[in-house]
Parts: C-alpha cells; sequence; structure tokens
C-alpha cells in the first residue's frame, strides 16, 4: 500500500525525544495487544511495528513514515497501549504523562485510531478514550481489529456496542483484519482522509 519504503523514524521515551514536526501525525491508541503493530504493518506494507503476545511491550512513542499510493506522507505514531494490569505502578505513572502530553500538546496531530477488538465491543477504556479526544475536538477514526475471528453474523450487535460506546456512527467504524487482510486498503483510505481534512492544531 506504499509507494516509497516505509521507514521507522524514531522510539521516543520522552515528549522530548520527539523529532522537530515535518509531516501530519496519526496517532494509534487501544487496549494491549488488540492489533495497533499489525494495522500499522498493514498499512505499512511490511513488519516495521514490533509485535507481541505479551500486553505492554510498546512503552514508547514509535514513529514509522508511511507513503501512501495517492497524496503526501503521513507519519504513523504508536502509542503504548492502555490497561497495563500487570505492570508495575512506575511503570504506568510514566507513560501516562507520555501519552496526554503527545495527544495533548503535539502541533502536527492531525487525528487519533482508537482500535478496539471486535470480539469485546466496546470496554470501558475505548469509551474514556473516545470520550477524551471528543472533549479535546482530536478527530478520530474507529477501528475494529480482529474482525476475522468473529463471525459475520454476529458482528452487527457488537459495532453497535462499539458505535454507542464511542459516538462514531456505526457504517464509519472499519471492521479490519491483519491475517485476511479485510478492511485494510479501507482503513488507509479513512487515514489519508483524516490527514487531509484536520486543520493543523
Amino acid at each position: 500500500m506504499s509507494v516509497s519504503e516505509p521507514i521507522e523514524l524514531r522510539s521516543c521515551a520522552a515528549l522530548a525525544d520527539l523529532p522537530k514536526p515535518f509531516h501530519g501525525e496519526i496517532a494509534f491508541a487501544g487496549r494491549s495487544n488488540v492489533g495497533k503493530s499489525s494495522l500499522i504493518n498493514a498499512l505499512l506494507g511490511r513488519r516495521l511495528a514490533p509485535i507481541s503476545r505479551t500486553p505492554g511491550k510498546t512503552r514508547t512513542l514509535r514513529l514509522y513514515l508511511w507513503s501512501p499510493e495517492k497524496g503526501a506522507p503521513i507519519c504513523l505514531v504508536d502509542l503504548p497501549g492502555y490497561g497495563w494490569a500487570r505492570l508495575p505502578d512506575r511503570v504506568r505513572e510514566r507513560w501516562h504523562p507520555l501519552v496526554e502530553g503527545y495527544l495533548s500538546q503535539r502541533p502536527t496531530l492531525r487525528g487519533v485510531v482508537v482500535v478496539a477488538d471486535l470480539r469485546r465491543g466496546c470496554t470501558e477504556m475505548d469509551h474514556a478514550m473516545a470520550g477524551w479526544l471528543r472533549e479535546r475536538d482530536i478527530p478520530a477514526v474507529v477501528i475494529a481489529s480482529k474482525a476475522d475471528k468473529v463471525p459475520r453474523g454476529q458482528r452487527a450487535a457488537l459495532l453497535q456496542a462499539l458505535a454507542d460506546g464511542t459516538g462514531v456512527p456505526r457504517d464509519d467504524i472499519i471492521q479490519f483484519s491483519a491475517i485476511t487482510g479485510e478492511g485494510a486498503k479501507a482503513a488507509g483510505k479513512a487515514l489519508q482522509e483524516l490527514a487531509r481534512a484536520a486543520s493543523p492544531r
């Protein structure tokens, strides 16, 4: 889905580590192990974002430069997953200001992709994240991951729960599977539209 070779730009453990803003940025938020990295890799067309079965492995802001077939390059930012119940308090306390500071202060942020596990509908943390973004007028796209694990006949109710919980219309929620590739093109198109539509903050 990319024209030029995707690049991992930087892994940032602190806001001061972020590169000087140069391209529009879209951040990816979601529970640990929800499939954010798999979605990013599908967009990049190669496996750059590390994938782990152990929740909480992404502890920094990871930046990747994506050059879609049409339009300007976009910087994809993989945020640490929320819901790190097994991690020490000192670790979680360090991540909170990192993520909130990035989302609140980054001038080139164009929007956020909220990645939710379709099997779970809308979790309390998905609801909270969507509300937090809405309160700050940060545009959001909702992508329901692991769609291949849910029979099509059972998806409507789960999508409606996700729509009710996030405030995003059900028809606007993109169903995605890293296994089958379902929704990858739709996700890429939605991100490009988000980058174009959202004005600099």
